[in-house]
């Protein structure tokens, strides 16, 4: 599928920004997988993905996530990540409190989901929760500067590689690397992968995602 990030809480409260929504279809070639939405109100954040079309249907399921500010009992603002995955695979709950770009709290459940960058002290400082992080790449005018996210379970940088323009739009390709904690899709546990970025004139056109003989296209629809 992250993601600096401090907006005042006050401007949640008023609703400052209007609701803005964006759906994208997710495509594994010519198969189409389900769909992904982002979503803002105000100084939140929303993404949610619904895949009910994967191979086998080993990859079937939900995953509602949110990056919010939320009130701590000490009357402190912070920004949490709340992250739901409901699939044919597992269930889990995230939830990642943070302090600027640095976190202060983990809770993963079930807790036999945690892994050894499940521990606020171990993060890398300066990362951003995957809701944001979509976000800045989703409403992008020009291609993303270095990008390191957390989303509970482990670290992920970004780093821009190319920029060019083509008859599609602005290309941006990027380099997605894991520099702590475990790979993706468990026992395959990918590390590494190539994003491309298309970009037109109404922001983000298409992302696609290549790890071995994967390529993942997510596209936005009308």
């Amino acid at each position: 599928m992250a993601f600096l990030y401090r907006i005042a809480f006050a401007f949640a409260l008023l609703g400052a920004v209007p609701v803005q929504a964006q759906t994208f279809a997710v495509n594994l070639g010519d198969r189409t997988l389900g769909t992904m939405t982002f979503q803002r109100d105000g100084a939140a954040a929303f993404l949610r993905s619904s895949l009910n079309n994967t191979p086998l249907n080993l990859f079937n399921g939900t995953l509602d996530a949110s990056s919010r500010p939320v009130r701590m009992q000490s009357g402190e603002t912070r920004r949490q990540l709340l992250a739901r995955s409901d699939t044919t695979r597992k269930n889990r709950e995230v939830s990642v409190i943070m302090d600027g770009g640095t976190v202060t709290q983990v809770v993963v459940n079930p807790a036999t989901e945690n892994t050894s960058l499940s521990v606020a002290e171990r993060v890398p400082a300066g990362v951003l929760d995957p809701v944001r992080a979509f976000g800045q790449i989703a409403t992008a005018q020009d291609c993303p500067g270095v990008l390191q996210m957390y989303d509970g379970r482990r670290a992920v940088q970004l780093s821009p590689s190319a920029r060019a323009q083509t008859d599609a739009g602005l290309r941006c390709d990027m380099d997605y690397r894991v520099i702590a904690g475990p790979g993706h899709l468990a026992p395959l546990s990918f590390k590494n992968a190539s994003v491309t970025l298309i970009y037109d004139a109404s922001g983000l056109a298409a992302l696609e995602i290549s790890t071995g003989p994967f390529a993942v296209n997510i596209v936005r629809t009308p």
